[in-house]
C-alpha cells in the first residue's frame, strides 16, 4: 500500500505526533520508555513520518548524520544513522519508507557534496537486517563476503562514537541495556528458517530476542542500489 510521507526536522515535531510515535513503538516493542524515547528523538536531526490515506500516522524513522572528527581517518565520510524505526504491521511491505529515505539521502548529499556517505543501521530483528540484502549490492556484515578493513574500522569508529561501551567491537553488537526494548515475539520472523541471510543474522546476533543489535553498514551510492529497487523507487516518487 502506498503511503504518504513527510521529512521533517525533529524540532518541528508536535507533542501530539510524539505521542502517536510513542504509541506505535509501545504497540510493537517490549520495555518501551517514554523518557528513553524522547531522549533518543532529541538526539536526532530528522524524522521521516508515514501517513495513511486518512492522514493517520502509521510509521516513522528517526535520522542522524554523524560527522567524523577532522583529524580522524574518516574525515572524508559522513554516516547517516537510522534510529527508532517502525511501521504499523498492516503496512509492512510498503515501499514508501525507502522512497522517503532516499529522498533524505539526496538532501544530505547536497549539503556534503565532497563526502562519501554511508548508512549505519542497527538490527535487533531479522526483518530489519533483510532490508539490506533487498536494497543493496554490498552491505556489511554479510554471509557471503568479508567486511573490508576500511568499512570495519568505520563501523567500529561510529559504533563507539554513538554507543560507547555498549558497543562490543569484537562481535559487532550493541549490547542491550538492562530491561532494554526489543521487538515483540509475534512480530519476529521464524528463526528456524534455512535461508542463508536468516541463518547469518541469527548466528551473528544470537541475543536479538533480548534487544542486542547488530551494527550494519552500506555505502549510499547509486551504484550500490539494486537496479530493480531504483526502478521501483522511481515509479513511486
Amino acid at each position: 500500500m502506498k503511503l504518504k510521507y513527510k521529512i521533517v526536522e525533529v524540532i518541528s515535531i508536535s507533542e501530539l505526533q510524539k505521542q502517536e510515535m510513542f504509541k506505535l513503538m509501545e504497540f510493537h516493542y517490549v520495555n518501551v520508555s517514554w523518557d528513553d524515547f524522547i531522549k533518543d528523538l532529541n538526539e536526532k536531526q530528522w524524522v521521516i513520518l508515514l501517513f495513511s490515506k486518512d492522514n493517520t500516522l502509521v510509521g516513522f524513522s528517526t535520522q542522524l548524520v554523524i560527522i567524523p572528527e577532522i583529524n580522524s581517518p574518516f574525515n572524508n565520510c559522513i554516516v547517516l544513522y537510522s534510529g527508532d524505526t517502525i511501521i504499523a504491521h498492516e503496512y509492512w511491505g510498503s515501499i514508501t519508507l525507502p522512497v522517503a529515505f532516499l529522498q533524505l539521502v539526496s538532501i544530505i548529499k547536497n549539503e556534503y557534496p565532497d563526502k562519501k556517505m554511508y548508512w549505519m543501521l542497527i538490527s535487533k530483528g531479522l526483518r530489519t537486517y533483510k532490508f539490506l540484502s533487498v536494497f543493496f549490492n554490498e552491505y556489511y556484515p554479510k554471509y557471503s563476503s568479508q567486511t573490508p578493513n576500511f568499512i570495519k574500522e568505520l563501523m567500529h569508529y561510529t559504533g563507539v562514537k554513538k554507543f560507547g561501551t555498549r558497543y562490543n567491537f569484537e562481535k559487532g553488537i550493541i549490547e542491550a541495556q538492562t530491561n532494554g526494548q526489543f521487538l515483540k515475539q509475534i512480530y519476529q520472523p521464524d528463526a528456524k528458517t534455512e535461508n542463508e541471510v536468516s541463518l547469518f543474522f541469527h548466528s551473528s546476533n544470537p541475543g536479538y530476542y533480548k534487544g542486542d543489535e547488530l551494527l550494519c553498514m552500506a555505502e549510499l551510492e547509486d551504484s550500490n542500489l539494486h537496479p530493480y529497487i531504483k526502478r521501483i523507487v522511481k515509479n513511486h516518487v
